[in-house]
């Protein structure tokens, strides 16, 4: 059975290296791990990552490079997005679609593509991704710093203060995990008070009880 970024995360609560960050590769490969379990067994996505680095305005088709395996595959887009196409050569793009992928859950053809985005990584202020069970104690609004991995394509995020990481093929996927994980941290280190934790653990307790409020 695949692993998830819960069960990853007890082992990052209980078993920290305080000299050493070593649960970020685990944690990422958990992530994408419990994402694509699906897309293993039915070879598609709808979403992915690409480069776009030419386009073709007679047969409305654009060619997208994938960097991690240096692919290159057409699709045909929305004369809606030809516009945005146009104007962002040789940039990342979010596509929505019929992703076919292989054995290696690369992406090997783009089919009815619905929409097509192009990648944001400005930052996320902490209260867009807030459970709902939470809120924020003061004034300060922390903000999230979100990046491409260009090499895997797809998001990534990190909140330094809370030493929280996560990821996701979309920008609203990552959010979504973000949720997910600074939940999961609140039960672990705040609502369980009974649970043994380490140094590292301690101080991400006093920074969500500096940071958020339960209501």
């Amino acid at each position: 059975m695949l692993p998830n970024s819960r069960q990853t995360l007890q082992g990052f609560v209980y078993s920290f290296d305080e000299t050493q960050i070593t649960w970020f590769g685990k944690l990422r490969d958990a992530i994408f791990a419990s994402l694509t379990y699906f897309q293993l067994f039915l070879d598609i996505r709808p979403f992915m990552i690409g480069k776009l680095v030419n386009i073709d305005k007679v047969r409305r088709r654009a060619l997208v490079n994938l960097p991690n395996s240096n692919r290159f595959i057409w699709m045909k887009y929305p004369k809606k997005c030809e516009d945005m196409l146009l104007s962002n050569y040789n940039n990342f793009i979010e596509i929505t679609g019929k992703i076919e992928v292989d054995k290696s859950i690369v992406p090997r053809s783009i089919r009815f593509v619905r929409q097509i985005e192009l990648v944001d990584t400005s930052g996320i202020y902490v209260s867009e991704i807030m459970p709902p069970s939470l809120r924020l104690r003061g004034e300060h609004n922390p903000m999230i710093k979100v990046s491409l991995n260009e090499s895997q394509s797809y998001y990534e995020a990190e909140y330094e203060d809370l030493n929280l990481i996560a990821g996701g093929y979309t920008r609203q996927e990552m959010k979504e995990e973000l949720a997910a994980i600074l939940m999961y941290q609140w039960q672990t280190l705040i609502q369980d008070t009974q649970t043994p934790v380490n140094n590292t653990s301690k101080q991400i307790r006093k920074e969500l009880e500096r940071t958020f409020v339960e209501v």
